[in-house]
């Protein structure tokens, strides 16, 4: 997606959202599943560790024990909406470029971003995908849910309208995100916003071992 027409104001994009995304109810299921696959994979006594990357307004963060749950974001405002919304629950303001959040990822073995990837162009993913890989709290997943763009804009017009208007550059058909994970032995996990027309999305999971 190379052009955009223009972007929503922040209030109407979580409008959007919201009527997208109800409750993230879909999204909770497949994070519910992976996070069950995770702990399934893992031996020892101690609790998974989740961190969860770019949490936003901390949406997905009540999937997840209280206490072993923290949400980063750079931006300041969002963090604390997410901590107003969900009080107990730990949020921090991270620097992505600092060893602060490197020593985030070492310390954590569920590792999950909800509509990050789209934010950033291929190069910047990738080195994000091999950042967890190399620092991640073995055994490890990763988890990144992307909405997908239309593969045929004109049979579902609304579909590329809303992808165009969006925060992130980079919304990618399947192909396209899956080609960031080449190397890696990673899985899919597809799932439509039905009834909410017009966009599906695709969980893209990779186990650290």
């Amino acid at each position: 997606m190379d052009t955009h027409v223009g972007h929503l104001s922040y209030k109407f994009y979580r409008l959007t959202q919201a009527y997208l995304h109800p409750g993230y109810a879909k999204e909770k299921d497949v994070l519910l599943r992976q996070f069950e696959a995770h702990r399934a994979r893992r031996s020892g006594s101690k609790p998974p560790r989740i961190l969860e990357l770019a949490c936003g307004l901390g949406d997905l963060s009540g999937v997840f024990p209280i206490e072993n749950y923290l949400g980063v974001d750079s931006s300041q405002a969002r963090i604390a909406a997410a901590r107003a919304a969900n009080p107990g629950r730990h949020f921090e303001i991270v620097d992505v470029t600092s060893a602060h959040f490197d020593e985030l990822i070492a310390c954590a073995d569920f590792i999950f971003c909800h509509g990050l990837l789209h934010h950033l162009n291929d190069e910047n993913c990738r080195a994000l995908i091999k950042r967890v890989y190399r620092l991640a709290l073995r055994p490890a997943t990763f988890v990144a849910m992307e909405p997908l763009a239309p593969e045929r804009p004109l049979l579902n017009p609304l579909g590329w309208l809303i992808c165009k208007m969006d925060e992130g550059y980079f919304i990618r058909h399947a192909d396209g995100y899956q080609a960031l994970f080449t190397g890696w032995n990673f899985s899919t996990d597809h799932y439509d916003l039905m009834p909410r027309f017009p966009l599906d999305m695709e969980a893209y999971v990779l186990p650290i071992l």
